[in-house]
């Protein structure tokens, strides 16, 4: 059996959908908070995909299962048959994939139910997943720097550009070298806009998140390097504008095409550019891992900045103000890594920016 159909949320029996939506609602102390609120839209939509597909199948294999409880229908046996069916059209990533949306799901929609043994199932699937080989693909940070210093330095000599051209070279350039310095996850690079994520604090620029923007749901706040400080503020102030309609929008990373650059533009980017610098294109995630790997490969003794910097360590809300500082301190400290390992290299120098008083 092939299987393909996936059972859209509108489809769903009305006890899934109220049992989904329970799981989803935002309410305060007085009205109850669904399990699943705080989940990013992602995360919700690939539940509800893979929630859709476990009723693809009952609905081609089992239709009248469908009628009893939907946490009734889940039952060991019928998972095991689910997954046979499942290993003719994918590889162990896909099987675990659909089982641990399917648990998500469960776990959601009826969280007092007992799921530990799903849960169990989906770990062992889990083991049989390969993971991706990443060493071979690790940049070290200072090279993703200076190929994002060297970028701006190309839109700035190469005049036979148009000036959209340049723009976005000096737009790409600076993207790379930010991400090196600031290892940040795509949907808060894509999200970075100016006055809002983006501001000039006391001469220097600050980029700032708040709980319901980040993965781990804990406030980030990082100084740019001082030493990009002029490329940032050359952007802004010449090539930014350069850019279609980037003074209709507050968007950090403007389009040619109007409005700011998607997370998957963004994606697209990076890859193209460090494909042809490095001979293989680097996700954006990836530069986590670069980050990671140069403090422990090239600064050992600071390697706990790692986990403060890529927003790893698990504090309380309580503990607010602290992370964020912590972060700070340890962006800092970063830099400070990075530009030993540069050796205090820099482009030419920029006449500093002028501020409104």
């Amino acid at each position: 059996m092939t299987l393909r159909k996936i059972i859209r949320l509108e489809d769903w029996r009305d006890a899934d959908q109220s049992a989904w939506t329970c799981a989803i609602t935002a309410g305060d102390v007085f009205d109850g908070r669904g399990p699943a609120a705080h989940w990013s839209a992602g995360s919700r939509w690939s539940t509800v995909m893979g929630y859709g597909r476990w009723i693809g199948w009952l609905l081609a294999t089992e239709p009248d299962v469908l009628c009893i409880g939907f946490e009734d229908r889940l039952t060991p046996d019928r998972l095991r048959r689910y997954i046979n069916d499942l290993e003719k059209d994918n590889g162990p990533a896909g099987i675990w994939n659909y089982v641990k949306k399917l648990y998500d799901a469960m776990r959601v929609m009826a969280p007092d139910a007992n799921w530990s043994w799903l849960k169990e199932i989906e770990r062992r699937l889990a083991r049989d997943v390969a993971p991706a080989e990443k060493r071979h693909r690790i940049v070290f940070s200072d090279r993703l720097v200076d190929l994002g210093i060297n970028l701006m330095d190309q839109a700035d000599n190469t005049l036979s550009l148009p000036a959209s051209g340049r723009a976005q070279l000096f737009r790409d350039g600076l993207l790379i070298a930010l991400l090196a310095m600031i290892p940040l996850r795509r949907r808060n690079i894509a999200m970075i806009r100016i006055g809002k994520h983006l501001k000039n604090v006391g001469g220097s620029w600050q980029l700032a998140f708040e709980t319901d923007e980040t993965k781990s749901h804990h406030p980030l706040e990082f100084e740019v390097p001082a030493f990009l400080v002029p490329h940032l503020d050359r952007y802004l102030d010449e090539y930014r504008p350069m850019l279609t309609h980037a003074g209709d929008h507050d968007f950090f990373w403007a389009s040619m095409k109007g409005g700011g650059l998607s997370g998957g533009r963004i994606y697209d980017i990076v890859r193209k550019r460090t494909t042809a610098a490095f001979g293989q294109g680097l996700s954006i995630h990836l530069f986590r891992d670069c980050a990671a790997t140069t403090i422990a490969a090239k600064s050992p003794e600071t390697v706990m900045v790692a986990r403060d910097l890529l927003g790893h360590a698990s504090f309380e809300t309580t503990h607010k103000h602290y992370v964020r500082a912590q972060t700070m301190d340890t962006g800092r400290k970063y830099t400070e890594i990075l530009e030993r390992l540069r050796g205090g290299k820099d482009s030419r120098h920029y006449p500093k920016r002028k501020t409104s008083s």
